[in-house]
């Protein structure tokens, strides 16, 4: 029996007949006694269990020994045998590790228990049920969708079958979404801007952050107690008290104006800030205490005029998590949100940007603490509720929660983002760009429904001929082109395209579209097939569903922009995605072409920087001969494309000047001489030798890059000219695909997250 795992618990069950089957970088490792008996020095692998019991492992929770490491323990197993033997024996061993273990003899036994794998578990074995099997793809899909294991989701649409066409896109729900000194980080940053330009020198001038109060002063470098169990509600004294009156408004209103500070939340009926209606407010300004100020069966305009002062007074700071939401419910009551804003959102963002953001799983990591579900609420799926059929008091428990717990998490990641050397990061970037998103969103962008409506008829013709094109190619009239299955068959069965068909897992023709670009160059209906796709996808996700996503109460579209979604930096854009609107092919332009100015009385502005990244790149690098083609005003891919091949500006060809640039983008993205062969259609000996080229036409392009990895290596993540990090957990990894993915990351991070900046 080989046990394929890296978990060295298992080496307890090694025996005759049981081996451990290990991957160790590109190699493979087989532990069995022998193994064991060289690594340890004991000859029994089942003592393996008594030496982790002594040793211990956070990770799983096993206390252990103290002052017992890995070595200790294999001694004392090597000399005494068991656990059971050596607490027996604790006189004979003496010294402190024999006062040790004697006062530690309970938790040992404890230890040895947890570190034992069971094998006595009442567990019938079927091994007809151990058959891989087709998988039940729309189970796994809603189970993947509720534990929110997006990777899986996003891994399932690659293998599951898809035999319809897609519909249109629907308007998914709002998204809810470590030690560096601060002196280090800021002499970094300004020895990075030194000597540069105004935009440069705007950014190295200090800013001056806000105040903070009195009480967080006291307690921000103090992290959440906690005894290593999981707390809720209802083991956590707390005082959540229900406004109930104008009179107890103002009284809590008073309250709150004499602090500097108070974190504040929105609940809403629904999760559009222009259409829903506010449920109600809650505060916070002491960690176990808030208020909930019910508003769907008060007297709102009452109620918005008492809170109004104090969410427009500059000198108090607001706090929320996903604040930007918040500011525009209550912009959709008249009020203006002033002053300096925390989201904690935000501050975890910096801390870890690839990981989730939402307020349950910070308050887990964070402070030990499960908050309510919301789903226990208004529950989930077809029947779910709004937050305005639910009781008062049972939204006021869970509002005043959100309330507390985002004050409490404030305190804790303030600290860690101003540790890290990021809080000016946080202040001039992050922070001001809530009100400019807010205002953004609000404001909308007007579309003419009726161009587009107009060019779907079009497009609708087109694919209809499109269509009978590649059933008159393929001889079969029937074809349902957005049939995977009967494509696959065509193609591959019939018209015998490629000798070794590519198969999905479920073993069938792969007809994805990166795989059939391979052959459109050499076979008409593929390309054909391909045209049909791009259409498609235009008519379905851009001009049929775009109208459907107007506001009916402004008349015009309202994504939501992300801060913190993107590990670079940069914004993305949501329901609908508006930084995805073709406008490279003649097809697509008529969609840019749809959005339109407010009125007559505007018009719309692109404004864009001229080859940013590059120019990062020539700051970062210092090449010099880079950074003259830019003083100079040269067209940088002719420039490039002149070093390249020898030649003067002038005389560069057209061919010459795309391959330069596909380089100079390609460089910053750490391509590989097989990738720029790809892209280029070379082959990859030419491809190679235009990178070599490149690097000595460059030299310090290749400096910077050798040495953005050798930092990220040793410190484990990279900078951008302003701070913003990027944590490489894979940069030290065996794998090579994987770690060259991090190398690449680190090459680039500091540039695009800088572009981004």
């Amino acid at each position: 029996v080989f046990m394929v795992t890296p978990d060295k618990d298992y080496c307890q069950l090694v025996d005759d007949n049981c081996v451990i089957y290990r991957q160790k970088g590109d190699a493979i490792e087989i532990i069995d006694r022998e193994a064991i008996e060289a690594k340890y020095g004991f000859t029994d692998p089942a003592l393996v269990c008594d030496m982790l019991a002594l040793w211990g492992d956070t990770a799983d929770n096993i206390p252990g020994v103290p002052g017992i490491g890995e070595k200790g323990a294999a001694k004392l197993v090597r000399e005494w045998g068991a656990v059971e033997s050596i607490l027996a024996n604790t006189d004979k061993i003496g010294g402190k590790t024999g006062k040790n273990l004697e006062a530690w003899g309970d938790k040992l036994l404890l230890s040895k228990e947890l570190a034992k794998i069971r094998l006595d578990v009442p567990v019938a074995l079927d091994e007809l049920a151990l058959k891989v099997c087709e998988p039940n793809y729309t189970s796994l899909k809603a189970l993947y969708a509720e534990l929110n294991f997006s990777s899986f989701l996003r891994d399932l649409e690659n293998v599951s079958p898809v035999e319809e066409p897609m519909s249109a896109p629907t308007q998914a729900p709002q998204t809810q979404l470590q030690e560096v000194s601060r002196a280090k980080a800021e002499a970094k940053r300004r020895a990075s801007l030194e000597g540069q330009g105004d935009l440069f020198a705007m950014m190295a001038a200090p800013v001056e952050t806000p105040a903070v109060s009195a009480e967080v002063a006291e307690t921000v470098d103090v992290a959440e107690p906690t005894d290593g169990a999981m707390h809720t509600i209802a083991d956590t004294p707390h005082e959540y008290t229900i406004v109930e009156s104008a009179e107890q408004l103002r009284d809590m209103c008073a309250k709150i104006q004499s602090f500097k500070e108070f974190c504040f939340d929105t609940e809403t009926s629904g999760l559009d800030p222009l259409t829903s209606a506010v449920v109600g407010v809650s505060f916070a300004v002491e960690e176990h205490k808030a208020w909930y100020v019910p508003m769907h069966n008060a007297p709102v305009a009452e109620y918005v005029e008492i809170m109004r002062p104090m969410f427009e007074d500059e000198n108090i700071t607001k706090i929320g998590q996903n604040i930007k939401f918040d500011i525009m419910v209550l912009r959709m009551l008249g009020i203006e949100v002033r002053g300096y804003k925390i989201d904690t959102m935000l501050l975890h963002y910096l801390l870890d940007a690839e990981a989730r953001h939402n307020m349950n799983f910070l308050a887990e990591r964070y402070l030990n603490y499960s908050p309510i579900a919301i789903e226990t609420l208004i529950g989930k799926g077809a029947k779910q509720l709004t937050m305005d059929m639910v009781g008062v008091e049972r939204v006021a428990e869970y509002a005043a929660e959100d309330a507390d717990v985002t004050l409490r998490l404030k305190r804790v990641l303030y600290a860690e983002v101003e540790k890290m050397g990021m809080l000016e990061l946080y202040n001039r970037i992050e922070e001001p760009m809530i009100d400019v998103l807010a205002d953004i969103e609000l404001q909308g962008v007007r579309i003419n429904s009726e161009a587009l409506n107009n060019y779907a008829i079009k497009l609708r013709e087109l694919l209809s001929r499109l269509e009978s094109e590649v059933r008159d190619m393929a001889d079969e009239p029937t074809l349902n082109i957005n049939s995977s299955r009967q494509l696959g068959e065509v193609l591959f069965a019939k018209l015998r395209i490629s000798n070794k068909p590519k198969m999905t897992k479920t073993k069938q023709f792969s007809t994805e579209e990166e795989y059939l670009q391979g052959f459109a160059h050499d076979f008409p209906i593929v390309s054909k097939i391909l045209e049909y796709r791009g259409v498609k996808k235009l008519l379905s996700t851009y001009v049929e569903a775009l109208p459907q996503l107007v506001n009916r109460a402004s008349g015009k579209i309202h994504t939501s922009y992300n801060q913190a979604v993107t590990a670079t930096g940069r914004l993305s854009s949501t329901n609908p995605n508006l930084q995805n609107i073709p406008i490279r092919d003649q097809l697509g332009k008529p969609i840019r072409a749809a959005f339109v100015a407010s009125d007559s009385e505007h018009t719309l502005v692109a404004a864009d920087y001229s080859q940013i990244e590059l120019r990062v790149m020539a700051h970062l690098s210092g090449d010099e001969s880079l950074i003259e083609a830019f003083r100079c005003g040269e067209d940088i891919h002719s420039a490039t494309a002149a070093r390249l091949y020898g030649k003067s500006p002038d005389a560069v060809t057209s061919d010459e000047r795309r391959r330069a640039k596909t380089a100079n983008f390609g460089i910053i993205y750490g391509i590989s001489a097989f990738g720029l062969a790809q892209r280029l259609d070379i082959p990859n000996r030419e491809a190679k030798e235009l990178i070599e080229s490149y690097f000595a036409s460059y030299p310090g392009v290749k400096a910077y890059m050798d040495g953005a990895i050798q930092r990220a290596t040793e410190e484990g993540y990279v900078e951008t000219m302003f701070a913003r990090r990027r944590v490489l957990h894979d940069i030290k990894s065996s794998n090579r695909t994987v770690r060259g993915v991090a190398e690449r990351n680190a090459i680039n991070a500091p540039i695009q997250g800088t572009s981004a900046d």
